[in-house]
C-alpha cells in the first residue's frame, strides 16, 4: 500500500468505485484513519481492511477525490438540549446526515455513565461507544469493537519526522453489526481530543 505524507498529493483510492469504497468503510472489520493532529492541510489515507478507501483533510472525508462528508461541532440546534458535546455530519451541500452526542445512559449494573451515542436525523440509535471512543457497544450494552490512537504501525519517517497518528478501529465480525463510518469519525474526534492518548511532543 502506498503511503503519502504531503499536503498536495492525495492518497489514491484502491477500490473500483466510490460506492465500493463507501460500502467497505461501513462494513470493514478493520478501519485505519491516518491524520496529522497539528495540521488541517495534509491529505492522509483512510484504509478499510487493508485497502485505501479515501482520504482525510482537516475534518472532511473525500472518496475518489470528491467530498463525502465533514464533521463539525453542533452548538445551536434543538439536539443540543438532549446532551452535551455534539457532532454533526454534513454533506457537501450542508445537509445534515446524522449526529453523535455525549449522553448519560443507564448501564447494566444500574448506574448511569456518559457515552457517545450515534443518531440518525430522526434521533434513532442502534449502538454507542464509550465517551472517549475506545470501546464500541451494541444496544444491549455488549462490547463489540474498540478504537485506539497511536504511532504503532507507522513507518520510521512518519514516526520521527511528522505529527501523523494512526487510529485503528476493530469490530467483532461475530457481532454482525454494521457501523456507519461517519460514527467512526466521531469516535476518532474523541480519541483525537483526548490528549492522554497522545504519547509524544509535536515534531
Amino acid at each position: 500500500m502506498a503511503v503519502f505524507t504531503g499536503c498536495g498529493k492525495a492518497p489514491q483510492m484502491e477500490f473500483d468505485s466510490a460506492e465500493e469504497a463507501i460500502e467497505a468503510l461501513n462494513t470493514a472489520e478493520n478501519i485505519e484513519i491516518y491524520a496529522d493532529l497539528y495540521s488541517k492541510k495534509k491529505k492522509t489515507e483512510i484504509v478499510a481492511d487493508g485497502k485505501v478507501a479515501g482520504y482525510l483533510q482537516g475534518d472532511t472525508v473525500y472518496i475518489d477525490g470528491e467530498e463525502w462528508f465533514s464533521i463539525d461541532y453542533v452548538t445551536d440546534e434543538p439536539i443540543n438540549e438532549d446532551g452535551s458535546t455534539t457532532y454533526g455530519y454534513y454533506d457537501a451541500d450542508g445537509n445534515c446526515l446524522g449526529y453523535a452526542q455525549e449522553r448519560y445512559l443507564d448501564t447494566m449494573d444500574g448506574e448511569r455513565d456518559s457515552f457517545l451515542v450515534f443518531l440518525d436525523t430522526d434521533g434513532e440509535m442502534d449502538y454507542c461507544s464509550s465517551k472517549g471512543g475506545t470501546i464500541l457497544f451494541d444496544w444491549d450494552g455488549s462490547p463489540v469493537g474498540k478504537g485506539y490512537m497511536g504511532v504503532d504501525g507507522l513507518g520510521f519517517f512518519r514516526q520521527v519526522y511528522t505529527n501523523i497518528y494512526r487510529t485503528t478501529f476493530y469490530t467483532d465480525p461475530e457481532a454482525r453489526l454494521t457501523v456507519d463510518f461517519m460514527d467512526r469519525m466521531a469516535m476518532f474526534k474523541k480519541l483525537q481530543s483526548d490528549y492522554r492518548m497522545i504519547d509524544r511532543e509535536p515534531a
